[in-house]
């Protein structure tokens, strides 16, 4: 046994320092920890990500009948040799360009998708140094339009079936049953690559579902299937007039110490405990600093938060912070909720970053997503992440059929949060906060509001404090069946198929909490 003496790691460098919210700048040079390929820690999905990253982004024109595609790069200069050229692949084109604009009328030359690539070449271009494939890129004008009767108001009312944890495969046999039903659509896993493990955790549970909400990259490769998967799901789904939306986790990255370094030490109980590292979907590399002891091999630095595939680095997460206050402004925006990474969401690059993965989700044919965490992103910075996103799609009107909701807990914190206006409200002071970054009132109509205290606390306010078109209501977690969880327990009205088994007290609830949404909402409106 390894002694507590022998035990020690830099944890405590790694935490804020009184208001402190960003890391020293002299930690930025704390990245390119992915190991090179001549290293025994290095596999093929690395790529070359120890000497490049990057991503695609996208511009379209107001009518999206065109796109600005931009291949975005970061270079480790210090490891490649000087007078390097950049090779850009976009399909069939290669250029030395990062940039390339498609129309709709290439269309059915990338119905399956545009296949996007760079190399970087020596000073005379006779050898490849390093090369980064990405994604496809998929465009908002091959997806099949969707036909619904007018009482589904384009969109912007009906029911959403929640299918979650779902492989791909399995909803895409479901559409035609799902539509048949009337749903307006369904809500898929977050479909973001995150982390996996081959360790157990508690209760002996491999890879519970809250992993799924510990990403590593926007890479649309998760356990729910591939890329390919999904968006072949997608386009069943909207043939047969169903819409999908994606589960976007954008306030965090994973937990400190879920990474791909090989050894994680704690001293607890007298004793010391190792853990090796986790292994992603689709094992794009990540990193975080925490249970860490010594410095990174590939750049001599001490350990730092990175995710190369997105990419992240240290300068674009706010400090570690407890949450140690869930009425406190301050505390809700920068703390880290339960551990996991906090994305420093007042930075550009993080804003465009987010706005550039929303993007991509309406490109292979979602119709909105809902915003988990949301109220740990401040309305200012939700705000100023709608307005890049609004932009990148032309600067019009979101989508007709758009509906996005955000997962916004209420309770003992309702007057903080939406009951009277203030700098950390997502009621009216959110509302004139979007007016404000440009977005229009039927742009605001389609940013949703999750109501979670219905219908235990419903109205929390007393009153309707935004119009009710947009508040969402739902049960789309367990936490909703789980005694104590605040605004979201059903009380002793249901039952939690997977622990007390009750289908019939179960599917009682559901008609009451149908019932009721139609008795106190629809008929009072």
């Amino acid at each position: 046994m390894i002694s507590t003496e022998d035990c020690s790691n830099f944890n405590s460098e790694n935490g804020c320092k009184s208001q402190q919210t960003e890391y020293p700048s002299d930690w930025y040079n704390r990245k390119w920890q992915t190991p090179p390929r001549d290293h025994p820690l290095w596999v093929p999905s690395y790529q070359d990500m120890n000497l490049i990253t990057g991503y695609i982004k996208q511009q379209y024109n107001k009518d999206k009948t065109s796109v600005i595609i931009t291949f975005y790069t970061e270079l480790n200069e210090e490891k490649l040799p000087s007078g390097f050229n950049l090779l850009y692949y976009f399909g069939e084109t290669q250029t030395d360009k990062n940039e390339i604009s498609i129309s709709a009328s290439d269309s059915q030359r990338y119905l399956e998708g545009m296949a996007v690539k760079v190399e970087v070449l020596s000073s005379d271009n006779t050898s490849v140094l390093a090369t980064l494939e990405l994604e496809e890129v998929d465009f908002i004008w091959n997806n099949p339009k969707i036909n619904l009767p007018p009482n589904y108001e384009n969109g912007q009312k009906g029911a959403i079936i929640e299918m979650f944890g779902w492989p791909y495969e399995d909803i895409e046999k479901e559409c035609d049953f799902i539509s048949k039903a009337g749903y307006l659509g369904v809500k898929v896993f977050p479909p973001q690559e995150s982390i996996l493990s081959y360790q157990t955790v508690e209760n002996g549970e491999l890879n519970p579902w809250y992993f799924v909400y510990q990403p590593v990259s926007y890479k649309l490769n998760s356990r729910q299937g591939t890329r390919k998967q999904l968006k072949k799901m997608i386009q069943t789904c909207r043939q047969k007039n169903v819409r999908v939306y994606a589960d976007a986790v954008v306030n965090h990255m994973t937990g400190n110490g879920n990474d791909m370094f090989p050894d994680h030490r704690n001293p607890a109980g007298g004793s010391c405990i190792h853990w090796s590292p986790k292994n992603s979907s689709f094992s794009s590399p990540w990193y975080t600093h925490g249970y860490q002891f010594e410095n990174v091999e590939f750049n001599g630095q001490r350990p730092a938060l990175e995710y190369p595939a997105v990419p992240y680095d240290v300068s674009h997460f706010h400090c570690e912070r407890g949450l140690s206050s869930w009425s406190d402004p301050f505390a809700l925006n920068y703390g880290w909720l339960v551990g996991l990474s906090d994305l420093n969401t007042e930075n550009e690059y993080v804003r465009e970053r987010i706005a550039d993965y929303f993007v991509d989700l309406l490109g292979i044919g979602f119709s909105g997503f809902r915003i988990d965490a949301a109220k740990h992103i401040s309305p200012e910075n939700l705000s100023a992440i709608f307005k890049i996103f609004k932009s990148k799609l032309g600067g019009g009107d979101f989508p007709e059929d758009f509906i996005t909701y955000l997962e916004v807990i209420m309770g003992g914190e309702k007057d903080l949060l939406m009951c009277q206006e203030n700098s950390y409200n997502y009621g009216v002071s959110f509302e004139k906060t979007l007016k404000q970054n440009g977005l229009s009132d039927s742009d605001i109509m389609k940013i949703k509001i999750w109501e979670s205290d219905y219908p235990k606390e419903h109205p929390i306010c007393g009153y309707w404090a935004i119009p009710s078109e947009r508040y969402a209501i739902g049960l789309d977690c367990h936490d909703d069946q789980n005694p104590g969880s605040s605004s979201r327990d059903m009380g002793d009205k249901g039952s939690v198929l997977i622990k007390e088994k009750n289908v019939q007290k179960h599917r009682d609830f559901e008609v009451y909490f149908i019932n009721y949404f139609i008795e106190r909402i629809v008929f009072s409106n």
